[in-house]
Order: structure tokens, then sequence, then C-alpha cells
């Protein structure tokens, strides 16, 4: 942890101590707060960031395996550089115009 963060939110808790210390109150809940309440609240956020995480690291293996699932079956290839769908019929390079010619292939490739 940068040190710069470190003496910030110290310094932000001196001065909120700072800001209620006549309200018993206030500095109650601040305590409630940091001890009780924002340990859990930061777990929760870890543990739902780290679900994201592996959800999203599924996902794209998924994509991956369809994506050269498709590619196989059905010989299309695509140019990034110029953003073009091209399909091989056996002996040439097609240009598949419009994208939603592949629909009903890709509909088909699914489980």
């Amino acid at each position: 942890m940068s040190e710069n963060i470190h003496l910030k939110t110290e310094q932000t808790i001196k001065d909120l101590y700072a800001k209620y210390s006549q309200d018993l109150y206030m500095t109650s809940k601040l305590f409630q707060f940091i001890n009780h309440q924002l340990p859990v609240l930061l777990e929760n956020i870890q543990d739902g960031r780290e679900r994201s995480l592996q959800r999203i690291s599924e996902l794209t293996t998924e994509q991956e395996k369809f994506i050269h699932s498709f590619l196989a079956k059905n010989r299309y290839f695509y140019h990034s550089s110029n953003e073009k769908i091209h399909q091989n019929n056996g002996n040439q390079l097609i240009t598949v115009t419009p994208f939603m010619k592949m629909v009903p292939v890709i509909n088909s490739n699914r489980p």
C-alpha cells in the first residue's frame, strides 16, 4: 500500500474524530462503523470482485471455445484490421455481407 494513501486515511479518521469529539453519539457511530461495519463491507466487496473475476474468466473461456468450434465447423474468418468476415467455401474466400447472414449458422451451433 502506498504510504501516501495510508497517511491520508489516518488523517481522515483523525479529522472525523476531531470533528465529532464533542458528540458521543457520533463518535460511537464512527467507532462502530470503522471497527465492525467497514471490515464486513470490504470483505463483501472483495468476495463480489473475486466472483466477478471468476465469472469473467469462465465466460472468456466459453467464448474462446465457441469461436474455435464455430470457425472449425463453418470456415469463417474474421479480419480485425478491416472488420470483415470471410467464408472459405473450399476453393476461395468470400466476403460475407452483411453479418446477419451468419446468424442462422451461429444459432445452429448453440447447444
